[in-house]
């Protein structure tokens, strides 16, 4: 259960301070792109985000795996659902963020997404304590 809170709180960390570079690009909504020069320091910060997110998820889906949660079929069917749901989100995600690094609000959507898998995995985890 450890894993799960570790793999979790680095993507928590990963968001937060990718989110700091983000901010730090935009006055109160009124900017949706990174045009600053430092622009280039965000998206370096929302790629070390994104990996450290992939690592923590990696690492959940693991502990998933290994623990073999045992929910009633119908639970598992949902929970599969969820997970597809959240994997759709976040490959959508990447492709704006891809079309366009500069986007704050891509950004923020694929690390939501990131931060939504995270969530769902550990609390999947935390079912079986």
């Amino acid at each position: 259960m450890r894993l799960a809170w570790i793999a979790a709180a680095t993507a928590a960390a990963a968001s937060f301070l990718a989110v700091l570079f983000v901010q730090d690009g935009t006055e109160q909504g009124k900017n949706t792109t990174m045009d600053r020069p430092d622009s280039i320091d965000a998206v370096v910060a929302v790629q070390r985000a994104e990996s450290a997110y992939r690592e923590a998820i990696d690492a959940l889906e693991s502990a998933v795996h290994n623990e073999k949660p045992e929910f009633e079929p119908e639970t598992m069917a949902i929970v599969t659902e969820s997970l597809h749901e959240v994997e759709a989100a976040i490959d959508r995600s990447r492709r704006a963020v891809k079309r366009d690094p500069g986007n704050v609000e891509a950004v923020r959507t694929l690390l939501a997404a990131y931060q939504e898998k995270v969530d769902l995995l550990t609390e999947l985890l935390e079912q079986r304590i």
